[in-house]
């Protein structure tokens, strides 16, 4: 969607900045493919990570409103069009971590996890995404 308004200013011209909420859902099949730790929020953020290195500026904010997402200590992940090159540079493979259910160990490896601590409340997971306007020729 980032990458949609950023080119054709669809459904929105950039600049801008979309908020959803709700509760984000990861589907595991299978338990034994789990290799690390994570949550829904977090997998939106390295998700988002990987398809933002083509959307110049663009940057996603998702965390869980009670300040844990998932199996973790912290409330979701911040992604921006640089995180997947700061994940490489690490040796951490973002789709990996995806399949393998661990992207808090790569969020917080590339300092994007999100940490709020328990916030009292459970509203709802909470997305934000930033889009700025293409550059051109920059």
């Amino acid at each position: 969607m980032a990458r949609e308004i950023q080119t054709y200013g669809n459904p929105i011209k950039a600049p801008c900045v979309l908020l959803s909420s709700g509760e984000v859902t990861t589907l595991i099949e299978d338990n034994s493919t789990i290799r690390g730790h994570g949550g829904p929020g977090q997998e939106m953020a390295v998700s988002f990570a990987i398809t933002a290195a083509k959307t110049s500026g663009a940057c996603l904010l998702s965390v869980d409103t009670e300040g844990t997402d998932g199996t973790t200590r912290v409330a979701g992940g911040i992604t921006d069009s640089s995180t997947a090159r700061a994940a490489a540079d690490k040796g951490i493979n973002l789709y990996q971590a995806l399949r393998d259910h661990s992207c808090f160990e790569a969020l917080d490896a590339v300092s994007s996890a999100v940490f709020t601590g328990n916030t009292g409340t459970n509203l709802c997971d909470l997305t934000i995404m930033y889009v700025p306007e293409l550059q051109r020729g920059a």
